[in-house]
């Protein structure tokens, strides 16, 4: 453990480690002076957690096991269906990722649209199907660079203007308003430190993310003179506190407000 206390009140704390391997290493800051701070991190094997939280329920209900969880590729023609397990909407899922920054759920989608178009739930599958899709949408790719589904590999690359060009098409497809719903607001999610009174009635609706000396906000704001106008800020390799670059961007975007 490698983390240090710190007068910013986030939570800038982030987990190491491989797949499979369960050693990890934890460095960054969390906020000084709180009794409990939980940060959340990736499970090393989560095969094997699925299989021991199953074997626990059955042992909880009087049902006898024996041998040991194994991970195989088997036919599942030989297999009989005991439970079925409903996920919830697409858009349900959506609100989650662009709330709390679900990385996993992020990943698994790619997987899930590789799947559906190409019956191959591989990253590189999926990153294909996402670039011809907008390819087909007249977007110029090559300002786009995808390693993953989620973000998290700095070898990912992208332009504020392909995403301000994103963010147009969506919020012109009425099919898609479940995404701009999905968007937090001042206030809740991942702009809980902005000020709902600075842009009331969902007059911002964003995304940010971040990393280490990263730190990007991409969505919707609504002006004072009616318009709707779509932002990207990214911005990489800065020196000093989140909290003041959050401040900073927070009062570009209500001059804007007020100036558009």
């Amino acid at each position: 453990n490698k983390v240090n206390a710190s007068e910013e009140d986030i939570d800038n704390a982030y987990v190491y480690g491989s797949p499979i391997d369960k050693k990890r290493i934890i460095r960054g800051t969390i906020p000084a002076n709180r009794e409990k701070f939980s940060i959340k991190a990736s499970i090393p094997d989560p095969a094997a957690l699925l299989s021991g939280l199953i074997i626990s329920e059955l042992k909880k209900a009087g049902i006898e096991l024996s041998g040991k969880a194994e991970l195989a590729n088997i036919n599942e023609d030989i297999l009989d269906t005991i439970f079925v397990y409903h996920s919830p909407k697409l858009a349900k899922i959506l609100n989650v990722i662009n709330h709390e920054s679900v990385n996993l759920f992020a990943e698994h989608l790619l997987l899930q649209v590789a799947v559906f178009k190409t019956g191959k739930g591989t990253t590189s599958a999926g990153i294909k199907t996402v670039e011809d899709y907008w390819k087909s949408k007249g977007f110029e790719v090559t300002e786009v660079i995808m390693e993953d589904g989620s973000g998290l590999s700095h070898f990912n690359l992208v332009s504020p203007r392909f995403l301000t060009s994103l963010l147009l098409n969506l919020n012109n497809d009425e099919p898609n308003n479940a995404f701009y719903e999905s968007l937090p607001s001042p206030g809740s999610g991942t702009l809980v430190s902005f000020s709902n009174e600075l842009f009331p009635g969902n007059n911002l609706k964003a995304k940010s993310g971040s990393m280490t000396r990263v730190r990007c906000y991409s969505g919707y704001l609504k002006t004072d003179s009616g318009k709707t106008v779509a932002f990207s800020f990214m911005v990489n390799h800065f020196s000093g506190a989140h909290s003041k670059l959050r401040q900073e961007i927070e009062k570009l975007l209500y001059q804007a407000k007020k100036s558009f």
